[in-house]
């Protein structure tokens, strides 16, 4: 027989990758004018695309990446590396045989070129599949000169090479890459080639000086595309005060007024640094004897002035962190600098100064004695111009330097008035905190300062500049004299040039020779003579007055604008100036509005204030009957335990709901005010939230607790009363029983047992704002246990029950359902009801039945409760009765119970007595047993004191009535002395917590020797006197029988070893009435004991027994 032999099968053959391109990023960038501070923190303060280069563990997010910065110094050194300057051109074409690519030079400075070039992948196939590299060439034109390139290999990809030519001809000139290489008509054959870009480079050493650059030169590898670069750095230092420290923001003594150069943030220097320097600044222009640097200094301090941030912690007032990247108009940016630190630009007539709005003292005070024809103007702003909700944007340097938007809103304003939002833009502003104090700032300006006054002096005008804090004395306003002139001046009598009224502590206020103002109070008024204090020193005839008393202030203004209108008369435009504001913006502190006038101004009073709940607030209504077409509004202040809380402003209905108050005593005062902010008297009312539950109780139900409490008067409606439970007293581990609607006064704890006992604790809840009242104290309550209580629930639960009338009628029919056979008879009775209501369903019913065969009868109920009731009585009573609730059985009883046998059970709880001649076996508990018989197994307890005689024919389990203990060091000695009245004493050794077992019948007294050893284990051995070694396993304590009274010594060892610890004894017999010590000797022989080693020796006394002794140790 002969076979063809089969033909075998071909793997395709694919060569390896020849390798792939790697392609490096280089950018040089400029960060800012030099000298800079430098990066934060080295190369970590360098992200590629928000990722550090290197990590805060000092570990590196990317590889192959280089970065090198220079701080922008004169002679700063050239950045190895980065020494060239490389303009990068991109192409991006495919090169084909037929259409080469050319391109032009224009560029006299480029020394060098570098061409990148490639192919899009580069492999041939044979006839089998099998897969090998291939060539391909390319030839690269400059001007007339031509330079052969070729790119072998096999590339799956895109490949990129990289060609670079220096001998360059002269501009303009051409370039051109042309394919040599056929181009392929076949899939088998990939090489495609492209030229990808070219770069021009110019070989000039850079060093950049006076300008702070960045190099850094990444592989491409990582990235997708260019990623873009952040750097924190430290900027450009400024000149500061030579005394000051910018890191810690301290000054040192007193400054000369000269600089040095540092870096700092404080935006004070920041601009004068822009206003002198002659390079990127004003300097040329303006030059250091220009600019007010003393002004400057004071507003340093206040920008370094440490405050609250927002987040517990405390940060600079202001700090300016600005990159001024594009070139701006002058005052545009001396304007965003002075918003920092709430400041205007001035120029004074002869330097350069700024006014920040900040508390300050008055430097005039104006009266309608010292102003043209004693007018003052007032104006107040629109209503549209005050917004309630600010938009900040900042750059919020804790999340990479992203654009944020801090909110900053008035909720009462809005609710108001509606919504009106207001953006700006924070200026060097990289801190959330600064943020926000910019809008509050902002919210607050517009909210408390919304007058402004215009009035015409003569050459006192002259006495401030725009931006000084100026005093308005207006009498018509005030409707009181309140400023003027002196007319003279008698020691400490001032005669003033009309007559004044003062309220309690009143005080003159004049402007002095230092031209101060200065404050004296008012002893003694007679018509327009006043009595000073002290005497007025500096106050000139004719000088300028003012008052302040308890009820009112003069107003204060910040000067805008001073105008000359003709030759010695000037026009001053002043806006309304509130000095709490800075503490409201920064520290969130709340203060009363001054008052500045008494006029009512022809207002009335309001009438029929009202005070009700309304919703998750607290309505505030009251009438007002408007005599005039003139605008009305309403002014509320609110005070919260006697001290202001809040004021409520410019309110344009007589009706206005008070939103989230927490519990306290309030009152309300009431004002209208016409359009020149002139109020009427106040009309005041009072009300109390309180969120306290007070008066909780509890009551004792059949299978419940009632608890009723009282409600405050007044709370608000969206309250919720919660109750809280525990079965011991003990809040911390209460939990809560049910949260009740207000006003919910009461609640029954339904679903006990008989004689239940809970502790409660209540409070009240805002849930819509969430204040909370305090807990109420603890208060017990149980569940109903007497029985006549039980059996009256019940009766009457049973009484109103249809069934239980029915039982009480005439019975007149008997029915019988019965059946029988030949072999047995067998009767049985049933009756069901079942009742059908509200989805719930009721079932009672009774079968009765009798089996002769099995002489078995059965009496079967279906029903929750079971009651025999009296049918002799005219009223309906229930001496039994059986109910079941959540699976438990209930026995209520209306009598007696006499049983001739035993009642058998866990247990009998009576609240009254238990009265019996004996109670025997089980466990009885109880504080107090008086008189009768106790038999049972044993009495347990920890300790306890018999007082007076203890009569016993036994004790079994004994007595221990010493215990001593000795050490082990290697060789130890304990002893103790005994007086024998019995001839007999034992000595036993065991291991700690093991069952002695004592077989003896007339054992008085017994010594138990515990071993403790804690570091060693083994067996205990007895050796004779003068014998060394310890035996072998039979000589265990061996017998002594030889005695004598006194002394007698025993040695044993302790011998290291494995082996079952059992229980040994030993007798020692001494004579009757004799006095004796037993001295025992042991010593160890273990390497491992220590000092802490020991035997416990316990002395116990027994009675006489006839049989065996057991003792538990």
């Amino acid at each position: 027989m002969g076979g063809k032999k089969g033909g075998g099968g071909h793997t395709p053959y694919e060569a390896p990758e020849s390798g792939r391109s790697k392609q490096f990023v280089k950018i040089v960038e400029i960060i800012s004018e030099g000298e800079i501070q430098g990066l934060v923190d080295g190369v970590k303060s360098v992200y590629l695309d928000k990722t550090p280069i290197q990590a805060s563990d000092d570990s590196y997010n990317f590889k192959n990446v280089d970065a090198q910065g220079r701080i922008g110094t004169q002679d700063q050194a050239i950045m190895e590396g980065f020494n060239t300057s490389e303009k990068e051109v991109s192409v991006g074409a495919q090169v084909r045989k037929l259409t080469p690519l050319t391109r032009t030079v224009t560029d006299n400075k480029v020394s060098r070129l570098r061409f990148t070039v490639g192919v899009q992948s580069l492999f041939s196939q044979n006839d089998k599949g099998d897969t090998y590299g291939s060539k391909v060439d390319l030839m690269i034109t400059i001007g007339e000169t031509s330079y052969p390139v070729s790119i072998n290999g096999k590339y799956s990809s895109q490949y990129l090479k990289q060609f670079e030519f220096d001998d360059l001809p002269v501009v303009p000139f051409k370039i051109k890459v042309e394919r040599v290489t056929a181009d392929s008509t076949s899939q088998r054959l990939q090489n495609n080639t492209i030229w990808a870009s070219y770069t021009e480079i110019i070989e000039t050493e850079f060093a950049y000086p006076n300008t702070a650059i960045v190099g850094v030169r990444f592989d491409s590898e990582y990235f997708s595309s260019i990623p873009n670069r952040t750097y924190e750095i430290y900027g450009i230092k400024i000149k500061v005060p030579s005394n000051y420290d910018p890191v810690n923001r301290t000054y040192t003594g007193l400054w000369d007024g000269t600089f040095k150069i540092a870096w700092s943030n404080n935006p004070a220097w920041v601009l004068y640094d822009l206003m002198t320097n002659k390079r990127y600044g004003l300097g040329w222009r303006l030059g250091s004897f220009n600019v007010d640097k003393w002004t400057l200094y004071q507003v340093a301090q206040y920008c370094d002035q440490l405050v609250p941030d927002g987040f517990g912690g405390k940060e600079p007032r202001f700090t300016c962190n600005a990159w001024l990247t594009d070139q701006r108009k002058a005052y545009d940016v001396i304007s965003d600098i002075c918003s920092i630190f709430r400041a205007m630009p001035v120029w004074d007539g002869q330097e350069f100064t700024v006014v920040m709005d900040r508390p300050a003292d008055p430097v005039w005070t104006y009266t309608n004695a010292n102003v043209v024809d004693g007018e003052f103007t007032y104006q107040y702003s629109a209503q549209k111009a005050r917004h309630n909700e600010i938009h900040v944007e900042y750059v919020d340097a804790s999340d990479s330097y992203e654009r944020k938007i801090e909110i900053i809103s008035d909720d009462d304003l809005i609710r108001r008035h509606g919504l009106n939002i207001k953006k700006v833009t924070a200026f060097g502003c990289t801190s959330r905190g600064q943020a926000f104090r910019t809008g509050k700032w902002i919210l607050e300006t517009e909210r408390l300062e919304t007058k402004t006054v215009t009035f015409t002096v003569g050459v006192e005008g002259l006495m401030h500049i725009p931006g000084d804090i100026i005093r308005v004395a207006d009498c018509h306003y005030a409707d009181t004299n309140i400023g003027g002139r002196v007319l003279a001046v008698n020691g400490r009598k001032v005669t003033l040039d009309r007559e004044i009224t003062p309220w309690g502590n009143s005080y003159l206020t004049y402007i002095n020779q230092e031209a101060k103002h200065t404050d004296i109070r008012i002893v003694n008024v007679n018509g327009n003579e006043v009595t000073l204090e002290l005497e007025p020193v500096g106050l000139a005839e004719f000088g300028v007055w003012s008052l302040t008393t308890q009820e009112i202030n003069v107003q204060l203004f910040k000067a805008l604008t001073i105008s000359e209108d003709k030759q010695g008369q000037y026009t001053i435009v002043a806006l309304q100036h509130e000095p709490q504001k800075e503490a409201i913006v920064d520290n969130g502190a709340v203060f009363e509005p001054r008052e500045t006038t008494l006029s009512t101004a022809g207002l009335d009073k309001v009438q029929h204030v009202e005070v009700q709940a309304d919703g998750d607030g607290v309505s505030l209504s009251f009438d007002y009957v408007v005599k005039h077409s003139a605008m009305v509004k309403y002014q509320i202040k609110l005070y919260k335990g006697g001290t202001f809380y809040k004021i409520y402003d410019d309110l344009t209905s007589p009706n206005y709901k008070l939103i989230g108050l927490p519990d306290g005593e309030y009152v309300a005062e009431i004002r209208a005010k016409n359009e020149q902010g002139q109020l009427s008297e106040a009309v005041t009312k009072s009300f109390n939230i309180s969120f306290s539950v007070t008066e909780l109780t509890t009551a004792s139900k059949v299978f419940a607790i009632l608890l009723q409490w009282k409600n405050p008067v007044f709370a608000n409606p969206n309250s919720a009363i919660e109750i809280w439970t525990n079965t011991e007293d003990r809040f911390e581990t209460a939990r809560k029983l049910v949260t009740l609607a207000y006003p919910t006064n009461s609640y029954s704890f339904d679903g006990l047992g008989v004689n239940e006992t809970y502790y409660f604790w209540a409070r009240m809840l805002d849930t819509a704002n969430g204040n909370a009242g305090e807990f109420t104290e603890s208060v017990v309550g149980t569940s109903e246990s007497s029985g006549s209580k039980l059996v009256e629930y019940l009766q009457g639960q049973i009484s109103s029950n249809a069934f239980s009338q029915e039982l009480a009628e005439q019975i007149t029919k008997i029915e019988k359902t019965g059946k029988s056979n030949a072999a047995r008879m067998n009767s049985m009775h049933i009756l069901k009801v079942e009742d059908h209501a509200s989805g719930k369903k009721a079932i009672a019913g009774i079968a009765i039945g009798a089996d002769a065969e099995s002489s078995d009868s059965q009496v079967i109920i279906s029903a929750n409760k079971f009651i025999i009731a009296d049918p002799n009585s005219s009223t309906l009573k229930t001496p039994f009765s059986i109910l079941t609730e959540d699976g438990s059985a209930k026995v209520v009883l209306d009598g007696d119970l006499i049983a001739n046998g035993t009642i058998s059970g866990d247990k009998i709880q009576a609240n009254s007595t238990i009265s019996a001649p004996n109670i025997n076996g089980g466990n009885v508990k109880a504080s107090t047993f008086e008189g009768g018989l106790i038999k049972g197994a044993r009495i347990e307890g920890v300790t306890g004191t018999f007082t007076g005689d203890l009569e016993v024919n036994q004790i079994v389990g004994g007595n221990i009535l010493e215990v001593f203990t000795c050490r082990s060091k290697r060789i130890g000695t304990s002893s103790t002395e005994y007086f024998g009245s019995n001839p007999s004493y034992r000595i036993h050794y065991l291991r700690k917590r093991v069952k002695v077992i004592v077989e003896s019948a007339n054992v008085d007294r017994e010594l138990f020797i515990i071993d403790a050893l804690s570091s060693v284990s083994g067996r205990l051995y007895e050796s004779t006197e003068n014998r060394s070694g310890g035996g072998k396993d039979s000589d265990y304590l061996v017998s002594i029988t030889t005695y004598k009274p006194g002394s007698r010594s025993i040695q044993a060892r302790i011998v290291v070893g494995e082996g079952v610890i059992n229980t040994y004894q030993q007798s020692i017999s001494i004579p009757k009435n004799v006095e004796c010590s037993i001295e025992i000797t042991y010593e160890t022989l273990s390497d491992t004991s220590t000092d802490s080693d020991s035997f416990t020796f316990i002395s116990v006394v027994k009675s006489n027994a006839s049989k065996s002794i057991k003792q538990v140790i």
